[in-house]
């Protein structure tokens, strides 16, 4: 018998190359903020602020995978939007667990998986900043229970085609200009069918860990991506690291995420996933292979 898999922020950049896998061995449901997107029959409605979720298909969930989440560097970063940012994570969060409650208190003694994403910590002294991802991470490791299996996958940048930081480097480029950002600077990174694979083998309990870096073993720095970038493409291209001035004056605050690296991990221990695309040269002549085509591809997703 298939288990149900609750996949709540299934229309963000993982949510949708996670669904296409999980569809095919799950009974699969998915919440969402869009109304436009809800049918009430795989996907349905969810409100935060307003506490609406479908507690029946809470209820009959045997893994949840929370990936919801305001998009942190899409828009400036207003109060509102912080707080947008904030709460789409941690209220988001607190709103499940608190439902999970009832239901487990109702008689329900149901073992559930809750699996979530969140960044990496960073260097930078930005408030905000690390006020988010402290309280986003204490808050996942809080909910644990005798009813609620957590774990926490930790990401840097996740390389698709679909979006996410390729997007913003081809949508910021300038002719046949891309521009970067310090080129010391560590580069953490996991092709998106990796991070797919590794909350697969969680479900699938190949996996134990409760707090796993998806991150791959390869050590790299900003200029190793962009020189692995740069063999990628069959066009001719022109790399240049700019001072940080030019970041902040373009992106403000949100600067602080690229030109603060994240705090150094020492990960040399087995975590038991085998990478599928272990090396940037490798993970980028896969998203890349057409890049005329991705270029088009990869605005069209930004303009959208």
């Amino acid at each position: 018998m298939k288990e149900t898999v609750l996949l709540i922020g299934g229309r963000g950049l993982i949510g949708k190359e996670l669904t296409s896998f999980l569809e095919k061995q799950y009974h699969l449901f998915i919440f969402s903020t869009q109304k436009s997107a809800c049918d009430d029959q795989k996907t349905f409605y969810w409100n935060i602020d307003k506490k609406i979720l479908n507690t029946s298909i809470l209820k009959r969930s045997n893994h949840i995978i929370y990936l919801a989440g305001e998009h942190i560097i899409k828009k400036r970063w207003s109060s509102y939007q912080k707080e947008e940012i904030f709460n789409s994570r941690i209220k988001g969060i607190k709103l499940c667990v608190q439902q999970l409650k009832i239901i487990n208190d109702n008689d329900d003694s149901k073992k559930r998986n809750f699996i979530t994403v969140a960044a990496l910590p960073s260097n930078t002294s930005n408030q905000f900043i690390q006020s988010l991802i402290t309280d986003w991470e204490k808050t996942i490791l809080d909910i644990r229970s005798k009813y609620l299996n957590v774990f926490l996958i930790k990401v840097g940048f996740v390389l698709s085609n679909q979006g996410g930081l390729l997007a913003e480097i081809f949508q910021k480029s300038f002719w046949n200009l891309f521009f970067f950002w310090k080129k010391k600077h560590p580069f953490y990174w996991i092709h998106i069918y990796d991070l797919c694979q590794i909350i697969i083998q969680l479900i699938q309990k190949r996996i134990q860990s409760s707090i796993f870096y998806a991150i791959t073993p390869e050590k790299a720095t900003n200029l190793c991506f962009a020189k692995a970038l740069q063999a990628a493409l069959s066009k001719k291209y022109y790399f240049f690291f700019l001072p940080s001035i030019f970041f902040k004056i373009f992106l403000g605050q949100r600067a602080m995420i690229l030109l603060h690296p994240f705090t150094k991990i020492h990960l040399r221990k087995k975590q038991h996933f085998k990478f599928c695309y272990p090396a940037l040269k490798i993970a980028l002549k896969n998203l890349l292979s057409n890049d005329g085509m991705v270029r088009k591809k990869l605005n069209r997703t930004i303009e959208e």
